[in-house]
């Protein structure tokens, strides 16, 4: 079975307008200009319902439903597509990045409870909630950009919350 959700960032120019999350619970979630849609975007071009996000059985789909042939999925024009761990889609001059949020690796299986394998989580929190989640290697550093400045958290030395 596919990624049970992905999380959608939608960007126009360099500023992010929105992030959301989208989860199996919904059938379709629509993209467009419809006052009804779930992702409202604006702009010359622009469909009502433009494009939709479905899930299969094997994973996320973005499927342009605009007859306009102006969906590009990692830079070619496409009616549908496979949403990847990482996938990047514009639409009309809005860019949106598609996150797969499955992952294929098993994080607390038997190697961590051995002792041979370490990790360390980072969180993120605005304005009292989380706000970006990253497991990390043991001694892997944490690096932020913040638009003009990267900050970086070393890794702890210890097992102690900071």
């Amino acid at each position: 079975m596919g990624a049970p959700e992905i999380v959608l960032e939608h960007r126009k120019g360099e500023k992010v307008q929105k992030v959301l999350r989208v989860t199996s619970a919904r059938k379709v979630f629509v993209i467009g200009a419809s006052k009804s849609a779930d992702l409202k975007i604006f702009g010359e071009g622009v469909q009502g319902v433009h494009a939709v996000l479905k899930q299969r059985e094997d994973g996320w789909y973005l499927c342009d439903v605009s007859g306009t042939e102006s969906l590009k999925v990692d830079g070619k024009i496409v009616a549908e597509a496979k949403v990847t761990a990482n996938t990047k889609v514009e639409i009309c001059g809005h860019r949106l990045n598609l996150f797969a949020r499955e992952r294929q690796t098993e994080l607390f299986g038997s190697e961590i409870a051995a002792g041979l394998l370490s990790l360390h989580q980072v969180v993120i929190r605005v304005k009292g909630r989380v706000h970006e989640s990253h497991v990390l290697d043991a001694k892997e550093s944490f690096k932020m950009v913040d638009g003009e400045q990267t900050h970086v958290m070393p890794a702890p030395t210890s097992s102690k919350w900071i």
